[in-house]
């Protein structure tokens, strides 16, 4: 595998839209959470240091349109 530069991927041809705010913020928090990691700091994004991460999983549900996604995650069994 071949040593990174720094360079995640160029994105500079990408033509993003005021929609794509959140894509772009969630990048920039990716990446500084890596130097972060990589600087030996716990990173900004992880505030609960005391939440096991290696095993957090994914949960997955269809719902209709007209039930808030708050009370889906109510009814997940998170253990």
């Amino acid at each position: 595998m071949a040593e990174s530069q720094g360079v995640l991927a160029d994105r500079s041809q990408e033509f993003l839209s005021a929609s794509d705010r959140a894509v772009v913020r969630l990048r920039r928090l990716l990446v500084d959470a890596a130097k972060d990691y990589q600087s030996g700091r716990t990173p900004r994004m992880a505030i609960h240091a005391d939440i096991p991460y290696s095993q957090v999983r994914a949960a997955g549900k269809i719902v209709s349109p007209e039930v808030h996604w708050r009370d889906v995650v109510r009814t997940v069994d998170w253990a």
